[in-house]
């Protein structure tokens, strides 16, 4: 048997061929990884850039709803509606010292703990907070109200100026270190480094905290504001609401929309004695009559008295013993009487212009001494006024005994 060689040239070129396929497969995976790796470069400047961006952002509207919140809770928290030291301007919360090992900005400290927002920024760092006394009296006038000379707060300006920063709140940026600085005096704010700074006058610190409430000048206990309020649930007020400030101002109620105390709420020891002045003017339902009655304190009687009729001080009632009277306690009527003994007393004359109409069984009594005098004089019962009964027609005395 005869064995032919195999053929060297064609077992050659199939391993050449094989060799160069997996040589291109190799190189394009290498071209893959390399593309990859120069897009993840060209991306990673633009979004490293946006997270910053969203970071920056994200601190300074944390910042933004802390300063609101700051001034708000003083006005809540301080003495005297937040001007503890009552120059005409609210003092800012304190700032937080630091603790050991803790970063806060030179001359400052932290946000307070009552300030409910959020208090690190969103590289990992607590905001730093800076603040100075507003208005004429400061730290160094070591008021107890405000903290004394102890209270965490820079000087300010010690003058009535509203333009120089009063609060700022600080982010230590994305190195997380605090490069600001924050010393005495009006111009007491000195920001560094990449620091994000939010900070405030008075004047803008106010418009921030809503535009809304402002203290009035020269009194520190009444806040003021510029616009008309729409309330939507109820309201409860523990003083007065004064609307004399304004004579044009009105309260305009709906209907079912006003409802005063009863005699439940509103009972007669309430208004039964001089030291009961706080509620003289004050009005209430008695339900105890039918049909209910609107009283009303009276300051001249110390007592509950019905305003039926528009009469001046109570029903039936003047003051000066002149004109007519209601005496409750009897039920009796006085006219120029006011202490009626009887269903009707009149002090004076009676001139009717129609009958004196007598249920039966019933009579006409007269006191002693009284007379029946027609306008003529034609007749006249007990015309001499002395004791006894005498009948006068016209000249004539007519004597009569016994009955008739």
């Amino acid at each position: 048997m005869i064995f032919k060689p195999a053929n060297k040239g064609k077992s050659s070129r199939r391993s050449s061929e094989r060799g160069n396929i997996f040589f291109t497969l190799f190189g394009a995976v290498a071209i893959v990884g390399i593309l990859g790796a120069t897009v993840m470069t060209t991306m990673r400047g633009p979004l490293t850039t946006m997270v910053e961006v969203n970071r920056r952002t994200q601190a300074e509207s944390q910042m933004s709803i802390a300063s609101k919140l700051v001034l708000l809770e003083a006005v809540e928290t301080l003495a005297n509606g937040g001007d503890c030291d009552q120059d005409g301007f609210v003092e800012p919360l304190e700032f937080t010292p630091a603790g050991m090992g803790v970063p806060a900005p030179t001359g400052g400290g932290l946000l307070p703990n009552v300030v409910s927002s959020t208090k690190v920024d969103p590289w990992g760092t607590a905001f730093g907070y800076c603040v100075w006394d507003a208005g004429t009296d400061t730290v160094s006038d070591n008021d107890p109200a405000c903290g004394g000379t102890a209270a965490n707060r820079r000087e300010g300006s010690g003058d009535a100026l509203d333009t120089y920063t009063m609060i700022a709140i600080i982010s230590a940026g994305p190195d997380q270190i605090f490069q600001t600085t924050c010393v005495d005096g009006s111009t007491g704010l000195s920001k560094g480094g990449d620091d994000l700074v939010s900070d405030f006058d008075y004047k803008s610190a106010t418009a921030a905290s809503g535009g809304l409430w402002k203290l009035r000048s020269g009194d520190s206990d009444i806040a003021e504001i510029g616009k008309d309020l729409a309330v939507t649930g109820g309201a409860s007020f523990t003083g007065d609401v004064d609307l004399s400030g304004a004579p044009s101002a009105a309260l305009r109620l709906g209907a079912a929309s006003m409802f005063l105390p009863t005699e439940t709420e509103a009972p007669d020891t309430s208004c039964d004695d001089p030291s009961d002045s706080a509620n003289w003017g004050i009005m209430r339902i008695n339900t105890t009559t039918d049909p209910d009655i609107l009283e009303m304190c009276d300051s001249n009687s110390s007592s509950w008295l019905s305003v039926a009729a528009g009469a001046a001080t109570g029903p039936w009632t003047e003051t000066d013993a002149t004109h007519i009277y209601y005496l409750a306690a009897g039920g009796n009527v006085g006219i120029n009487d006011a202490t009626p003994t009887q269903a009707l007393d009149v002090g004076g004359n009676v001139q009717l212009t129609g009958d004196v109409m007598i249920a039966n069984t019933k009579s006409v009594v007269w006191a002693s001494g009284a007379d029946i005098t027609e306008s003529t004089g034609a007749i006249q019962l007990d015309a001499a006024g002395a004791a006894g009964v005498e009948v006068q027609i016209g000249n004539a005395a007519v004597g009569i005994a016994g009955n008739t």
